[in-house]
Formats: structure tokens, sequence, C-alpha cells
């Protein structure tokens, strides 16, 4: 892929209900792709199809059920599921997706129980040709 068509952020906090926040950025191409104010919807400047990539780390309870979710515009467009058993732990939920996105579509991640650490919560987002 050309370098102006890829970003990649990681997060270590959420906002509004458990949006993740992208606040460190590891690469990403001002041409394509903008952050909110809160830094936790990216805003695409080009329509095509997008492959979001995204590791998010949950700390659950034991026999509690977590979620990762990838909103696009506001509505649910994939949710992928964990259930922890018999004790505490961390997980990670994965969500990878293409997606057609119109010029100014925004997409945000949810995480229902947010392990606050940068080294284990990364996105990155590719257009593809």
């Amino acid at each position: 892929a050309c370098a102006d068509m890829v970003a990649a952020w990681k997060s270590s906090t959420c906002v509004n209900t458990n949006e993740r926040v992208w606040e460190f950025e590891v690469w990403c191409s001002d041409r394509l792709y903008a952050l909110d104010d809160n830094k936790s919807k990216i805003k695409v400047s080009q329509a095509g199809a997008y492959k979001i990539s995204c590791n998010v780390t949950q700390y659950q309870e034991a026999n509690q059920e977590g979620d990762a979710v990838l909103y696009v515009n506001e509505a649910q467009y994939a949710k992928s599921r964990v259930r922890g058993c018999g004790g505490t732990y961390y997980y990670t939920i994965t969500i990878q997706e293409i997606v057609v996105l119109k010029e100014g579509d925004s997409f945000y991640i949810y995480s229902s129980h947010p392990y606050n650490s940068r080294d284990f919560n990364s996105l990155s987002i590719e257009k593809l040709m």
C-alpha cells in the first residue's frame, strides 16, 4: 500500500461511554483521514473501500460478556463478542472489516470493558485500490 493510503493509531483511554480514543499516532495521512476533537471518531475524505483492522483489549470479570463494536456513521456495523469463564481475565477482541465509505463518513470503535494500555489497543485503516 502507498504510505498516504494507510493510517494507524494506538489507544490508552476512552471517551463518551467507552469509545476508544486514538491519541497515539503511529502513521497517518492527513489527505485521507481526520480525527474529531475527542480523537475517537475517524472521518474519511475520499470515497472508496477501506480495510479497518482493530485489536481491543478488555478486562472482564468471570462469566461476563464483552464486545467490541465498529460503528459507521453512528450505526452498528460489526460486533465481535467474547465471554469470560471462571475468572477475571484480559481478552483481546479483533475486528477486521472491509467497508465501503463515502466522502465525509466517519467511524469509531466501542469497547464494553476497556483495558486502557496503549500497547494493547490498536487501529489501522487502509484505502484499497
